[in-house]
Protein backbone atom coordinates (compact mmCIF):
# COMPACT_ATOMS: atom_id res chain seq x y z
CA UNK A 1 0.00 0.00 0.00
CA UNK A 2 2.97 2.75 -0.58
CA UNK A 3 4.12 4.20 -3.67
CA UNK A 4 7.98 5.67 -4.70
CA UNK A 5 8.77 9.04 -5.93
CA UNK A 6 11.31 9.69 -8.96
CA UNK A 7 13.99 9.45 -6.28
CA UNK A 8 13.28 6.59 -4.52
CA UNK A 9 11.81 7.62 -1.17
CA UNK A 10 8.23 5.64 -0.38
CA UNK A 11 5.01 8.02 0.26
CA UNK A 12 1.60 7.01 1.05
CA UNK A 13 -0.90 6.49 -1.32
CA UNK A 14 -3.47 8.88 -1.44
CA UNK A 15 -6.04 8.33 1.41
CA UNK A 16 -4.42 5.21 3.14
CA UNK A 17 -5.54 6.05 6.28
CA UNK A 18 -8.75 5.97 5.21
CA UNK A 19 -8.19 2.80 3.37
CA UNK A 20 -6.54 0.90 5.99
CA UNK A 21 -9.55 1.86 8.03
CA UNK A 22 -12.29 0.37 6.19
CA UNK A 23 -10.17 -2.56 5.59
CA UNK A 24 -10.09 -3.32 9.76
CA UNK A 25 -13.92 -2.55 9.72
CA UNK A 26 -14.37 -5.15 7.48
CA UNK A 27 -12.36 -7.48 9.42
CA UNK A 28 -13.61 -6.48 12.72
CA UNK A 29 -17.24 -7.41 10.82
CA UNK A 30 -15.92 -10.82 9.95
CA UNK A 31 -14.06 -11.37 13.57
CA UNK A 32 -10.49 -11.38 12.94
CA UNK A 33 -9.68 -8.31 15.26
CA UNK A 34 -6.10 -9.06 15.93
CA UNK A 35 -5.66 -8.61 11.91
CA UNK A 36 -7.55 -5.46 12.02
CA UNK A 37 -5.46 -3.78 15.12
CA UNK A 38 -2.53 -3.99 13.10
CA UNK A 39 -4.25 -2.39 10.60
CA UNK A 40 -5.78 0.16 12.78
CA UNK A 41 -1.98 0.45 14.03
CA UNK A 42 -0.76 1.56 10.82
CA UNK A 43 -3.51 3.92 9.89
CA UNK A 44 -3.08 5.68 13.55
CA UNK A 45 0.75 6.16 12.90
CA UNK A 46 -0.23 7.71 10.12
CA UNK A 47 -3.33 9.88 10.89
CA UNK A 48 -2.71 10.21 14.52
CA UNK A 49 -5.57 12.60 15.25
CA UNK A 50 -8.33 10.93 13.66
CA UNK A 51 -11.05 10.19 15.61
CA UNK A 52 -12.29 8.05 13.36
CA UNK A 53 -9.15 5.39 13.43
CA UNK A 54 -8.85 6.02 17.38
CA UNK A 55 -12.10 5.08 18.33
CA UNK A 56 -12.14 1.95 16.45
CA UNK A 57 -9.05 0.64 17.94
CA UNK A 58 -10.46 1.43 21.36
CA UNK A 59 -13.42 -0.57 19.98
CA UNK A 60 -10.28 -3.46 18.74
CA UNK A 61 -8.64 -3.53 22.13
CA UNK A 62 -11.82 -3.90 24.00
CA UNK A 63 -12.75 -6.87 21.64
CA UNK A 64 -9.88 -8.64 22.87
CA UNK A 65 -10.10 -7.40 26.59
CA UNK A 66 -6.52 -5.22 26.12
CA UNK A 67 -8.01 -2.34 28.72
CA UNK A 68 -4.77 -1.72 29.63
CA UNK A 69 -4.17 -0.25 26.03
CA UNK A 70 -7.46 1.00 25.84
CA UNK A 71 -7.08 3.08 29.30
CA UNK A 72 -3.82 4.75 27.62
CA UNK A 73 -5.50 5.40 24.58
CA UNK A 74 -8.26 7.26 26.08
CA UNK A 75 -6.21 9.36 28.00
CA UNK A 76 -4.22 10.75 25.29
CA UNK A 77 -7.33 11.59 23.05
CA UNK A 78 -8.53 13.57 26.06
CA UNK A 79 -5.25 15.15 26.84
CA UNK A 80 -5.28 15.78 23.36
CA UNK A 81 -8.71 16.86 22.79
CA UNK A 82 -9.04 14.60 20.10
CA UNK A 83 -12.75 13.59 19.39
CA UNK A 84 -16.00 14.62 21.11
CA UNK A 85 -14.87 15.11 24.68
CA UNK A 86 -17.50 13.95 26.86
CA UNK A 87 -17.93 10.81 24.62
CA UNK A 88 -14.46 9.88 25.35
CA UNK A 89 -14.56 10.92 29.20
CA UNK A 90 -17.24 8.62 29.67
CA UNK A 91 -15.61 5.47 27.73
CA UNK A 92 -12.68 6.75 29.91
CA UNK A 93 -14.74 6.33 33.14
CA UNK A 94 -16.41 3.18 32.63
CA UNK A 95 -13.07 1.34 31.55
CA UNK A 96 -11.88 2.89 35.12
CA UNK A 97 -14.41 1.02 36.16
CA UNK A 98 -13.60 -1.77 34.93
CA UNK A 99 -10.04 -1.59 35.92
CA UNK A 100 -11.20 -0.98 39.82
CA UNK A 101 -8.88 2.26 39.36
CA UNK A 102 -11.49 4.26 41.69
CA UNK A 103 -9.33 6.73 42.61
CA UNK A 104 -8.71 7.95 39.23
CA UNK A 105 -12.75 7.87 38.41
CA UNK A 106 -12.95 10.11 41.67
CA UNK A 107 -10.57 12.25 40.70
CA UNK A 108 -11.94 12.87 36.77
CA UNK A 109 -15.62 12.54 38.23
CA UNK A 110 -14.36 15.65 41.03
CA UNK A 111 -13.00 16.93 37.99
CA UNK A 112 -16.05 17.23 35.41
CA UNK A 113 -18.45 18.52 38.58
CA UNK A 114 -16.26 21.26 39.89
CA UNK A 115 -15.42 22.83 36.33
CA UNK A 116 -19.32 22.35 35.51
CA UNK A 117 -18.84 19.91 32.45
CA UNK A 118 -21.59 17.45 32.93
CA UNK A 119 -24.28 18.18 30.81
CA UNK A 120 -27.65 19.10 32.83
CA UNK A 121 -29.51 15.69 32.16
CA UNK A 122 -26.49 13.71 33.39
CA UNK A 123 -26.08 15.79 36.32
CA UNK A 124 -27.21 13.65 39.20
CA UNK A 125 -25.80 10.27 37.39
CA UNK A 126 -22.68 11.62 37.80
CA UNK A 127 -23.29 12.40 40.84
CA UNK A 128 -24.29 9.10 42.35
CA UNK A 129 -21.01 7.86 40.26
CA UNK A 130 -18.76 10.13 41.91
CA UNK A 131 -20.37 8.58 45.68
CA UNK A 132 -20.12 4.91 44.49
CA UNK A 133 -16.50 5.44 43.23
CA UNK A 134 -15.59 6.97 46.85
CA UNK A 135 -17.21 4.29 48.63
CA UNK A 136 -15.37 1.70 46.51
CA UNK A 137 -12.14 3.52 46.43
CA UNK A 138 -12.34 3.42 50.26
CA UNK A 139 -13.18 -0.31 50.59
CA UNK A 140 -10.11 -1.21 48.33
CA UNK A 141 -7.86 0.99 50.06
CA UNK A 142 -5.92 -1.40 51.32
CA UNK A 143 -6.10 -5.45 51.42
CA UNK A 144 -6.69 -7.35 55.19
CA UNK A 145 -4.21 -9.52 56.22
CA UNK A 146 -6.91 -12.24 55.94
CA UNK A 147 -7.59 -11.16 52.28
CA UNK A 148 -4.31 -11.25 51.49
CA UNK A 149 -4.00 -14.91 52.86
CA UNK A 150 -6.98 -15.87 50.77
CA UNK A 151 -5.87 -14.37 47.63
CA UNK A 152 -5.08 -18.16 46.31
CA UNK A 153 -7.28 -20.37 48.37
CA UNK A 154 -10.00 -22.01 46.38
CA UNK A 155 -10.58 -23.42 43.05
CA UNK A 156 -8.83 -22.09 39.93
CA UNK A 157 -11.66 -20.44 38.96
CA UNK A 158 -12.14 -18.57 42.78
CA UNK A 159 -8.68 -17.51 42.67
CA UNK A 160 -8.40 -16.22 39.27
CA UNK A 161 -11.92 -14.64 40.16
CA UNK A 162 -9.92 -12.84 43.06
CA UNK A 163 -7.06 -11.50 40.76
CA UNK A 164 -9.45 -10.14 38.18
CA UNK A 165 -10.81 -7.51 41.06
CA UNK A 166 -7.40 -6.18 41.78
CA UNK A 167 -6.24 -3.16 41.06
CA UNK A 168 -2.78 -1.84 41.30
CA UNK A 169 -3.03 -0.50 45.02
CA UNK A 170 -4.41 -3.57 46.26
CA UNK A 171 -1.40 -5.60 44.23
CA UNK A 172 1.28 -3.54 45.58
CA UNK A 173 -0.18 -4.79 49.08
CA UNK A 174 -0.22 -8.49 47.93
CA UNK A 175 3.58 -8.38 45.84
CA UNK A 176 5.47 -10.16 48.04
CA UNK A 177 2.57 -12.95 48.36
CA UNK A 178 2.14 -13.05 44.32
CA UNK A 179 6.25 -12.59 44.09
CA UNK A 180 6.13 -16.10 46.23
CA UNK A 181 3.21 -17.86 44.44
CA UNK A 182 5.06 -17.46 41.06
CA UNK A 183 8.02 -19.39 42.56
CA UNK A 184 6.18 -22.04 43.43
CA UNK A 185 7.02 -25.37 42.08
CA UNK A 186 3.26 -26.90 42.71
CA UNK A 187 1.98 -23.42 41.89
CA UNK A 188 -1.10 -23.30 38.97
CA UNK A 189 0.51 -22.51 35.63
CA UNK A 190 -2.72 -20.82 34.56
CA UNK A 191 -2.88 -18.51 37.62
CA UNK A 192 0.73 -17.95 37.51
CA UNK A 193 0.14 -16.44 33.68
CA UNK A 194 -2.62 -14.79 35.11
CA UNK A 195 -1.02 -13.28 37.66
CA UNK A 196 2.04 -11.62 35.29
CA UNK A 197 -0.97 -10.21 32.83
CA UNK A 198 -2.55 -8.40 35.91
CA UNK A 199 1.08 -7.18 36.88
CA UNK A 200 1.44 -5.69 33.36
CA UNK A 201 -2.28 -4.33 33.06
CA UNK A 202 -1.86 -2.45 36.16
CA UNK A 203 1.72 -1.22 35.33
CA UNK A 204 3.54 -2.80 37.89
CA UNK A 205 7.07 -1.39 37.93
CA UNK A 206 9.06 -5.09 39.33
CA UNK A 207 11.35 -7.93 38.52
CA UNK A 208 9.49 -11.20 39.17
CA UNK A 209 11.07 -14.48 38.70
CA UNK A 210 8.57 -16.96 37.68
CA UNK A 211 9.18 -21.45 38.12
CA UNK A 212 7.19 -23.26 35.34
CA UNK A 213 7.43 -27.31 34.14
CA UNK A 214 10.62 -26.87 36.14
CA UNK A 215 12.25 -24.01 34.48
CA UNK A 216 12.75 -20.75 36.08
CA UNK A 217 13.00 -17.06 34.06
CA UNK A 218 13.44 -13.60 35.89
CA UNK A 219 11.20 -10.93 33.85
CA UNK A 220 10.65 -7.12 33.67
CA UNK A 221 7.06 -6.60 33.94
CA UNK A 222 8.06 -3.41 32.16
CA UNK A 223 9.35 -5.36 29.04
CA UNK A 224 7.01 -8.12 29.44
CA UNK A 225 4.62 -7.88 26.35
CA UNK A 226 1.62 -9.91 27.95
CA UNK A 227 -0.07 -13.47 26.91
CA UNK A 228 -1.87 -11.76 24.53
CA UNK A 229 0.87 -9.99 22.19
CA UNK A 230 3.96 -12.71 22.82
CA UNK A 231 5.81 -12.96 19.40
CA UNK A 232 6.80 -16.33 19.55
CA UNK A 233 2.84 -17.99 19.66
CA UNK A 234 1.95 -15.61 17.30
CA UNK A 235 4.58 -16.74 14.78
CA UNK A 236 4.14 -19.99 15.09
CA UNK A 237 0.25 -20.14 15.00
CA UNK A 238 0.97 -17.46 11.27
CA UNK A 239 3.34 -20.21 10.01
CA UNK A 240 0.78 -22.72 10.90
CA UNK A 241 -1.95 -21.22 8.67
CA UNK A 242 0.64 -19.94 5.82
CA UNK A 243 0.86 -24.09 5.87
CA UNK A 244 -2.40 -25.61 6.42
CA UNK A 245 -4.95 -22.94 6.00
CA UNK A 246 -5.55 -24.18 2.35
CA UNK A 247 -4.45 -27.85 2.74
CA UNK A 248 -6.17 -28.92 5.84
CA UNK A 249 -7.96 -26.46 7.74
CA UNK A 250 -9.73 -29.20 10.50
CA UNK A 251 -5.78 -29.92 11.03
CA UNK A 252 -5.15 -26.02 11.18
CA UNK A 253 -8.12 -25.35 13.65
CA UNK A 254 -7.23 -28.53 16.24
CA UNK A 255 -3.26 -27.22 16.11
CA UNK A 256 -4.71 -23.12 16.73
CA UNK A 257 -6.48 -24.37 19.62
CA UNK A 258 -3.69 -26.10 20.92
CA UNK A 259 -1.72 -23.65 20.36
CA UNK A 260 -2.97 -21.31 22.62
CA UNK A 261 -3.91 -23.49 25.38
CA UNK A 262 0.04 -24.80 25.29
CA UNK A 263 1.53 -20.96 25.60
CA UNK A 264 -0.72 -19.95 27.82
CA UNK A 265 -0.22 -22.42 29.75
CA UNK A 266 3.94 -21.95 29.43
CA UNK A 267 3.84 -18.40 29.46
CA UNK A 268 6.71 -16.17 29.49
CA UNK A 269 9.15 -19.40 28.60
CA UNK A 270 8.54 -18.52 25.26
CA UNK A 271 10.88 -15.58 25.67
CA UNK A 272 13.64 -18.00 25.55
CA UNK A 273 12.01 -19.93 22.33
CA UNK A 274 13.57 -19.69 19.17
CA UNK A 275 13.04 -22.06 16.45
CA UNK A 276 8.86 -21.98 14.93
CA UNK A 277 9.60 -25.03 12.75
CA UNK A 278 10.68 -27.13 15.99
CA UNK A 279 7.51 -26.26 17.61
CA UNK A 280 4.81 -26.32 15.21
CA UNK A 281 6.00 -29.63 14.18
CA UNK A 282 5.88 -30.69 17.65
CA UNK A 283 2.47 -29.16 17.86
CA UNK A 284 1.02 -30.97 14.83
CA UNK A 285 2.42 -34.48 15.77
CA UNK A 286 0.86 -33.89 18.94
CA UNK A 287 -2.26 -33.03 17.53
CA UNK A 288 -2.48 -36.27 15.07
CA UNK A 289 -1.97 -38.57 18.04
CA UNK A 290 -4.53 -36.94 19.68
CA UNK A 291 -6.79 -38.01 16.99
CA UNK A 292 -5.02 -40.77 15.88
CA UNK A 293 -4.86 -39.99 12.17
CA UNK A 294 -1.88 -39.27 10.12
CA UNK A 295 -1.81 -35.86 8.91
CA UNK A 296 2.04 -35.87 8.74
CA UNK A 297 2.36 -37.33 5.13
CA UNK A 298 2.79 -33.72 3.54
CA UNK A 299 4.78 -31.73 1.13
CA UNK A 300 3.99 -28.64 3.38
CA UNK A 301 4.22 -30.13 6.70
CA UNK A 302 7.43 -31.93 5.60
CA UNK A 303 8.76 -28.31 5.20
CA UNK A 304 8.90 -27.70 8.99
CA UNK A 305 11.08 -30.36 9.33
CA UNK A 306 14.11 -29.27 7.20
CA UNK A 307 16.89 -29.38 9.79
CA UNK A 308 15.22 -30.69 12.68
CA UNK A 309 16.35 -34.31 14.16
CA UNK A 310 13.84 -36.69 15.58
CA UNK A 311 15.36 -36.31 19.67
CA UNK A 312 14.67 -32.43 19.48
CA UNK A 313 11.37 -32.91 17.88
CA UNK A 314 10.58 -35.73 20.76
CA UNK A 315 11.71 -33.63 23.25
CA UNK A 316 9.30 -31.08 22.47
CA UNK A 317 6.70 -33.03 21.60
CA UNK A 318 7.21 -34.67 25.22
CA UNK A 319 7.18 -31.13 26.99
CA UNK A 320 4.02 -30.20 25.31
CA UNK A 321 2.48 -33.45 26.86
CA UNK A 322 3.83 -32.81 29.76
CA UNK A 323 2.04 -29.53 29.78
CA UNK A 324 -1.23 -30.76 28.80
CA UNK A 325 -1.55 -33.43 31.73
CA UNK A 326 -0.59 -30.33 34.62
CA UNK A 327 -3.45 -28.32 33.25
CA UNK A 328 -5.97 -30.98 32.69
CA UNK A 329 -5.19 -31.98 36.21
CA UNK A 330 -6.09 -28.69 37.50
Amino acid sequence: MKEYTSNGKIIPLPNLPLRLLQKSQNLLVQGEIKEAIKFLQEAEQLDPENPDILYTLVGAYMEIGNLSKVRTLLEEMIYSGLGEYFQTVELYISVLFQLHEYKKINTMLTMLLEDKQVPFHKLEQYEELLELSEKLANENSEMSSEQVEMLFEGDTNTVISRIANLDAEAIANCLNEIKDYLLLEDGNPLIKTILLNALKENEINEEVEVEKFDQYIRININEYVGVQEAPFPNKVKQKLEEILLSENPSLLSYAQTLCDRFFFAIDPLTMKFTDLNLWGYAILSVVEDYLGEDFMESYAIDLLTVHLNEEEIDRAKQFILKVEQEINAT
